[in-house]
C-alpha cells in the first residue's frame, strides 16, 4: 500500500468516525427527557388546601379532570356525630369559592370524610360531577338537588381493640 493510499484510508476512518459521532449526539439530542409542562392546576391546589381547616389533614389531588379530597376528622368521644356528614358540605362550598376565583371546574369531584372517634369511625364518601357543582353554583340547582344528585356512602367500622399481651 502506498504512502497515499494510506493517507486516503485515514482521510476516509476520520470522516467516518466523524458522522458516528454526529449521528450519536442527534439521537442523544431527540432521546433526551423533555422538561415536563408546568402545572397549572397546583396554584388551584394550593388555593384549595388553604381554605380547608389543618386540623382536618385535607390532602387534595387536583387534575384536570378529576378532583379528589380526603379528609380526617377527630372527636374526643367514641362514636362520632352523625352530623360529621356536614362537613362534605363545608367542603363543597369552598370549592366553589376556588372555582369561582378561577380555577376550572373538574369533571367529577370525589370527597372522602373520615371522622374518628375513640371506639369507631364513619367513613363518608361523596362524588359529584363538575356539571352538577357549576349549577349548584349558579342557582339553577337546589341543595336538596344537589344532594339528589350525588352519589353518597357512609359505613361505620369499630376500632380494634388491643390484644393484652402476657
Amino acid at each position: 500500500m502506498t504512502l497515499k493510499q494510506k493517507r486516503l484510508l485515514i482521510l476516509v476512518g476520520v470522516l467516518n468516525i466523524l458522522i458516528v459521532i454526529a449521528l450519536i449526539s442527534v439521537v442523544f439530542a431527540h432521546t433526551r427527557p423533555q422538561p415536563a409542562p408546568s402545572r397549572q392546576l397546583l396554584p388551584c391546589t394550593t388555593a384549595l388546601l388553604t381554605t380547608l381547616p389543618a386540623s382536618l389533614h385535607p390532602n387534595v389531588s387536583w387534575e384536570a379532570t378529576e378532583l379528589y379530597i380526603s379528609l380526617t376528622a377527630e372527636y374526643a368521644i367514641s362514636t362520632p356525630p352523625d352530623e360529621s356528614a356536614q362537613l362534605l358540605w363545608a367542603v363543597l362550598d369552598q370549592i366553589t369559592d376556588v372555582v369561582t376565583s378561577g380555577c376550572p371546574s373538574p369533571t367529577q369531584i370525589t370527597v372522602l370524610l373520615e371522622a374518628r372517634g375513640q371506639t369507631s369511625s364513619l367513613h363518608h364518601q361523596a362524588r359529584i360531577t363538575g356539571e352538577t357543582l357549576s349549577s349548584w353554583m349558579s342557582g339553577n340547582l337546589t341543595s336538596d338537588a344537589l344532594a339528589a344528585n350525588a352519589q353518597y356512602r357512609v359505613s361505620s367500622r369499630p376500632h380494634p381493640i388491643p390484644s393484652a399481651t402476657p
